[in-house]
């Protein structure tokens, strides 16, 4: 099984197709083998089995033949006539022995020996048979056909009987081979059944672990892929490395991309570092702390721009601010000389040092115009001594004026003081009369 996990996609399916050519060739070789026996078998009763049967029933005709013609001899009427089928006997005799050779070539060692008998009672025929020509020449007919019907008939039918022993020897033989062939064709078809079943069996086996390890892979591989794209886009705030440990292309694929998952990984959690220095960096830019700096390194080059860009940012900010505020301590020191170099400076900075130099000027014109003033104060002031001058000495004078004044005042006030005594108790008086008048009208009505 580790085996089959760490062998390349390629190497899996090529070992399907070696399983697959293996039964194939298992297959096709047993085939060949069994077809080369059975064409070994066939060829052995074609090439030697047949032609013994053949030549054997060559020689029974063959003997045929020579019993016929012993026959035509003996009843043939002329001596001519009788040599003549003499002769032919003598022919038939030689084709016997031209095909018994044949056959002998061909023969079993079992079937040379019922051949050896076989020629032997043919040579007892044979001199029989040249008893009877010599009787039926000698015009013995009888006795020619005596022997012919008798003892040479008993020689063919020996004769006869050994071929067919050598037919049935091979027909045996025969069988035997077919036989062998047909056991030999189920043996071959059984095993090749049985290599066909085996392979198949292999060969879908191997399909199914093979295409599970792929499904196996291609899902876990899958997994990874979706946790590492949910951490990428926010979704989760931890990923999961691909388990895949095989050494085929996924687990090589799987550990290039945990290497970038880890590498991302890194790099996000460094990102994330300085996301959150530089949130409090901008805390403190917030709070007027333009002294703090963006210190930590990444990998991200556009992060490294913009760190960059911030702690620039920053140390330009607190330049220009100390520079402002340098001015204004020189301003608080009385020193209006100094003025905010604006090289570089751009929209509220460049407002703020005009601002400042702007006001570095308005007080310089102030200073300019309060000493234009404190000049005409000076020489008013002197105006205003001499005339303080005089007002003290007119004072004197309303003083002494004052003091009769009070008295005469005092006097009249007394003869006020006086009236009023008179006129309190007139009224006094008034109401007297008032009263006595109510009176007398009172009783005038009652009149």
């Amino acid at each position: 099984m580790n085996i089959l996990k760490n062998l390349k996609v390629k190497s899996k399916l090529l070992l399907i197709l070696m399983v697959f050519t293996v039964v194939a060739i298992a297959i096709s070789w047993k085939g060949l083998a069994t077809s080369s026996s059975l064409n070994s078998e066939i060829t052995d009763i074609v090439s030697i089995n047949v032609p013994r049967i053949e030549y054997a029933n060559e020689l029974t005709t063959a003997l045929v033949i020579m019993q016929r013609r012993e026959k035509n001899a003996i009843l043939a009427e002329s001596e001519q006539d009788k040599r003549t089928y003499i002769n032919r006997f003598k022919e038939s005799e030689k084709e016997f022995d031209e095909i018994a050779k044949q056959l002998n070539d061909v023969a079993s060692e079992k079937g040379k020996g019922f051949l050896k008998d076989c020629i032997n009672n043919k040579e007892e025929y044979v001199k029989v048979v040249n008893k009877i020509f010599d009787l039926t020449l000698s015009k013995n007919n009888s006795e020619a056909i005596l022997l012919s019907q008798t003892e040479g008939k008993q020689k063919v039918d020996n004769c006869e009987k050994v071929l067919n022993e050598i037919v049935l020897l091979n027909k045996q033989i025969l069988k035997e081979k077919d036989d062998m062939t047909n056991k030999l064709y189920e043996s071959s078809r059984n095993i090749i059944i049985a290599i066909s079943v085996i392979g198949i069996l292999i060969t879908v086996v191997l399909c199914l672990l093979i295409s599970s390890m792929l499904v196996n892979a291609l899902t876990v591989f899958k997994d990874g892929l979706f946790s590492f794209f949910g951490y990428l886009n926010r979704e989760s705030t931890k990923v999961e490395l691909i388990n895949l440990d095989s050494k085929d292309e996924f687990g090589e694929m799987a550990k290039v991309v945990n290497q970038n998952i880890e590498r991302t990984q890194k790099g996000i959690e460094e990102d994330r570092k300085l996301i959150d220095e530089a949130i409090s960096v901008l805390g403190e830019f917030e709070q007027g702390d333009l002294s703090q700096r963006l210190n930590m390194s990444v990998n991200n080059p556009a992060l490294t721009q913009l760190k960059e860009v911030l702690n620039k940012m920053a140390s330009n900010l607190e330049n220009n601010i100390a520079g402002v505020l340098k001015v204004l301590e020189q301003y608080s020191n009385y020193n209006y000389l100094n003025k905010i170099d604006q090289k570089g400076l751009k929209e509220h900075l460049l407002k703020l040092s005009n601002g400042v130099n702007t006001l570095g000027d308005s007080i310089t014109q102030m200073l300019v115009e309060n000493k234009t003033n404190g000049l005409t104060l000076d020489k008013s002031s002197n105006v205003l001594l001499s005339n303080v001058d005089k007002l003290n000495l007119s004072s004197n004078e309303a003083a002494a004026s004052l003091e009769e004044t009070a008295a005469a005042l005092e006097e009249v006030t007394s003869n006020v003081r006086n009236n009023t005594q008179n006129i309190a108790q007139m009224a006094k008086l008034s109401s007297e009369v008032t009263a006595s008048a109510s009176q007398g009208e009172k009783l005038a009505n009652e009149t």
